[in-house]
């Protein structure tokens, strides 16, 4: 089947001349039927797959003398054209992995710029959707209909304007309410949405309107947005977000955004946990509101014998009430972040490397009655090293790429302190200290289909080695005891995975005499032997003390060690035996005898509870 799928698909990219690697995973339980509008706005349908279910999305064509734009999928770039000339696109993107991305460099700003769009969709017999949508100058409209046994909707989107563009939505749902679409055209714009949603049970409007304006007088760019949502009578929510970016000199470029966000919510059904007197709970709905605003600035630094990067602040403040009907404030939770980064990255034809830091201060306090009761602060260090060697060449057309990554890293610490009520006290500090050393060799050859004319060739996979130390030391510290534990693994890992491709062709002829080429790829023999060898070694003292302690105060101190050490072939199937002493003392023996691949699996250790 598999095989099949993968014919059908070879024979889709030679209709279309559409290129993709076998590591691209496209082919779903779904069918897709494929339009594309070529420079005679001509088209070419193609359908494969065996299920009631086809998507279209795909960009029709655009001409504009400053045409310029990008098709991403996944963040691979699927296409880039930068010509005036009027093409047609296609993006084949399952209905359910919709991630796609359109950047246009040049805004549509020329009377004789036109793009069109066009969007099928039929998941099943009973639901299929059209979505048009045509742009061109100044002008731009669109509808789009859903026809489907559970529900029928028709929704439409126009607008004109010189310098700005506005687009609003309007549709009626029955039974059910539909997603809300937002559109929002940018700088230098002013954007809206309207929607009525109509069912039996209630009707409500939303709305949402977005202006952004840049500001090119200031010796700094500014660019103000003001975002207001409505939904009644459940939401209000209003955003002001002020974004800025200078060259404070030259290699030095400062950027950021101040922001400000407001949210009330009135729901029926709700978490109780908060309330002091169950009982009430039926005489109460809650109101849900959070207030925030906060700065996040950037410092990017480009400058010579210094390698390039950036120092990051960032800096919020959250206050979030909870208030039932009666006017009381039953709970009240604010919250300060305080977060500052520092990068190093430099990267070169062969190796990069990179430098991370962060520092971050959390001070969240809660309120009983409008009176703090709560207060813990969280502190965290991160510290990331990494260098990476990187090696591309080029075999028979195949990308073949190479890279080693070394990578050494450091978290430290995280420290929590709270009180939760008057009476009721609890502290714990965590400081996890935690140095590491990966390895990563890798080899990889990636398959384009475009080099299918081939009849036969030879690929393989021939290795993949990783490995690690690392070094883990946790300390916790609560009000019933202290623990302290050291942890130490050294692990060598080797793996082989060597896959032979057979990429034959067949030939046939159709009615008229044209040759037609039909690809088969099929997998030869597969070869996957694993090596590891693992030394990891615990030690772990445990004091107790407390009447809530989970051990008898007779069994404290307690010592607890492990050693543990394996060496492996790992293979296809396996056998296992283990022995286990008692729950004290455990000697354990594995022994693995792998089908159809010969191999071996030991593991030895021992555990003593003193």
């Amino acid at each position: 089947m598999i095989r099949l799928m993968i014919m059908i698909f070879a024979v889709f990219n030679l209709i279309f001349g559409f290129a993709y690697s076998l590591d691209k995973k496209i082919i779903d339980s779904e069918d897709y039927l494929n339009i594309t509008f070529g420079n005679d706005l001509s088209f070419n349908p193609g359908l494969f797959g065996f299920s009631d279910s086809w998507f279209v999305r795909g960009l029709i064509f655009r001409k504009s003398p400053y045409n310029a734009f990008q098709v991403k999928y996944n963040g691979v770039l699927l296409n880039s054209v930068t010509d005036g000339s009027m093409r047609g696109d296609l993006l084949v993107i399952p209905y359910h992995k919709s991630n796609y991305v359109i950047s246009e460099p040049d805004i549509l700003s020329n009377s004789e710029s036109l793009a069109g769009y066009l969007n099928i969709n039929r998941k099943n017999a009973d639901s299929t959707s059209v979505t048009a949508l045509i742009e061109g100058g100044n002008v731009f409209g669109g509808a789009s209909a859903n026809i489907s046994g559970k529900k029928n909707y028709l929704k439409w989107s126009s607008g004109v304007s010189y310098i700005t563009s506005a687009g609003f939505d309007v549709s009626a749902d029955k039974p059910d309410t539909i997603g809300f679409a937002r559109t929002n055209t940018g700088f230098d714009k002013i954007s809206g949405n309207a929607r009525l949603n109509i069912s039996d049970s209630k009707s409500s409007l939303d709305a949402e309107f977005i202006y952004s304006q840049s500001t090119q007088s200031l010796p700094f760019d500014l660019y103000p947005e003001a975002n207001i949502f409505l939904k009644e009578p459940d939401f209000k929510l209003n955003l002001f977000n002020l974004m800025f970016e200078t060259s404070v000199s030259q290699g030095l470029v400062l950027r950021g955004n101040l922001f400000y966000l407001r949210t009330k919510s009135i729901l029926e059904k709700y978490d109780d946990s908060f309330l002091i007197n169950k009982q009430l709970q039926s005489s109460f709905t809650k109101t849900f509101e959070e207030n925030r605003f906060g700065l996040n600035s950037v410092l990017q630094f480009d400058i010579p014998n210094i390698p390039p990067g950036e120092l990051s602040l960032n800096y919020s403040r959250e206050s979030l009430k909870y208030q039932p009907d009666n006017g009381l404030i039953v709970n009240r939770y604010e919250i300060e972040k305080l977060n500052f980064g520092f990068k190093l990255s430099e990267e070169f034809d062969l190796w990069e490397y990179k430098l991370l830091a962060s520092y971050r201060i959390l001070n969240p306090l809660t309120a009983y009655q409008d009176q703090i009761i709560e207060g813990f602060s969280n502190i965290d260090y991160s510290f990331d090293f990494g260098i990476k060697l990187t090696d591309y060449l080029k075999i028979n057309g195949d990308l073949t790429r190479s890279s080693m990554l070394p990578h050494l890293y450091l978290i430290y610490p995280e420290i929590n302190e709270s009180q939760l009520f008057p009476g009721i006290a609890e502290t714990t500090i965590n400081q996890t200290v935690e140095i590491g050393i990966n390895l990563l060799i890798l080899k990889r050859i990636l398959i384009d289909l475009k080099y299918f004319n081939s009849n036969f060739s030879n690929i393989q996979v021939p290795f993949d080695i990783s490995g690690s130390i690392s070094r883990e030391i946790p300390n916790s510290m609560n009000v019933h005891g202290l623990s302290f534990s050291r942890y130490a693994d050294i692990y060598l890992a080797y793996m082989q995975l060597d896959a032979v491709y057979f990429l034959e062709s067949q030939s046939i002829f159709d009615q008229f005499g044209r040759e037609i080429i039909i690809p088969e790829i099929s997998v030869k023999s597969q070869i996957y032997n694993s090596y590891d060898f693992g030394l990891s070694w615990l030690v772990e003292s445990i004091f107790v003390s407390g009447r809530e302690s989970s051990l008898p105060e007779s069994r404290s101190p307690v010592d607890f060690w492990i050693f543990n050490a394996k060496l492996s072939q790992k293979v296809f199937q396996n056998n296992e035996v283990y022995l286990r002493l008692n729950n004290l003392t455990d000697v354990y023996y594995e022994y693995i005898q792998g089908m159809p691949m010969p191999g071996i699996y030991f593991i030895a250790g021992i555990k003593l509870i003193l």
